[in-house]
């Protein structure tokens, strides 16, 4: 009898979730995200698409509407590319009822070519959360600054939060989306290096040049472009635009720039050749730690 009794509250439990919508937390135009343009797909006319990253942990079954395409799943986003002048859509999750979104009732008449727009979609609350009365919304109340922090400590694994690359790139990314730099660094390495999303280099691109963009902008982030652009990784090589960043990242004190800019003025990539400048560049560089800078200042002036 127990057992029977165990297994009617786990079925009463599953209907009670599946049996409810997920609800619309925001859709928003994302101005600073260039992912429609920067990876756009076209429709049957040949006309640029608008593009919906919608934000869920649940998983998706399909997308119905004026849908051009398959839906891209990169982990918690689903990346939807819809006609321009598209006005709804229809959301079917695999573990919840289907919920079917008016664009008019955010803010949005109807979605434009080459515009990304944000979907954000929330599970639907448990009982025992229902009954305490506990907010889902958790970034309610926190700046893009505390945000940023928070998402570095998931990422890293500080102040008392576990490693988890999932939570570090929800936060990097709501940080990012309202301009904290340090943040949409953050949310750039993972798209580099796979952690917590999909592994996709355009995406990174994207972020680290919003961030080193900014003023004074993220040196990190502006010495990763400086490295994309010296080896043409995802850019087209260019050594001028790779002097730029490197310069605006050794500026603000980058040690692992300043050796890179020390191999552009070694070699009159980007700039005329200047070897006394790049002894400087990685004396400076070896003196706070690099490497690298200790082997090319042995193997090229012995020292």
């Amino acid at each position: 009898m127990k057992r029977i009794v165990i297994i009617l509250c786990l079925l009463i439990a599953a209907f009670d979730v599946c049996g409810q919508e997920l609800t619309v937390k925001s859709m928003e135009v994302a101005p600073m995200d260039l992912s429609a343009s920067t990876q756009p797909r076209n429709d049957r006319n040949g006309n640029p698409c608008a593009l919906v990253k919608v934000l869920m942990v649940d998983g998706l079954d399909r997308v119905e509407g004026n849908v051009i395409g398959d839906v891209e799943d990169r982990g918690t986003e689903k990346w939807v590319y819809l006609s321009a002048g598209t006005k709804m859509m229809k959301i079917v999750p695999k573990n919840h009822l289907p919920l079917m979104i008016m664009f008019g009732d955010y803010g949005i008449k109807k979605v434009e070519s080459k515009v990304t727009y944000v979907l954000t979609l929330l599970l639907p609350s448990s009982p025992h959360d229902r009954q305490a009365g506990n907010s889902t919304d958790e970034f309610e109340g926190k700046t893009p600054r505390e945000m940023a922090q928070i998402a570095e400590d998931y990422c890293l694994g500080n102040n008392g939060r576990p490693k988890d690359y999932d939570l570090g790139v929800k936060w990097a990314r709501k940080a990012a989306e309202q301009g904290d730099a340090d943040a949409q660094c953050r949310l750039a390495l993972c798209y580099c290096l796979g952690q917590g999303v999909a592994q996709d280099y355009m995406e990174a691109i994207k972020w680290f040049r919003m961030s080193g963009e900014q003023i004074p902008g993220n040196a990190y982030a502006q010495c990763m472009l400086g490295l994309y652009y010296l080896t043409g990784s995802g850019v087209p090589q260019d050594f001028e635009e790779s002097v730029k960043w490197l310069n605006r990242s050794v500026n603000q004190g980058n040690t692992m720039a300043r050796y890179y800019l020390g191999e552009c003025y070694y070699n009159g990539w980007g700039v005329s050749q200047d070897r006394t400048r790049a002894k400087d560049l990685w004396k400076t560089a070896a003196a706070q730690g690099n490497q690298d800078a200790k082997k090319s200042l042995s193997q090229y002036f012995n020292e």
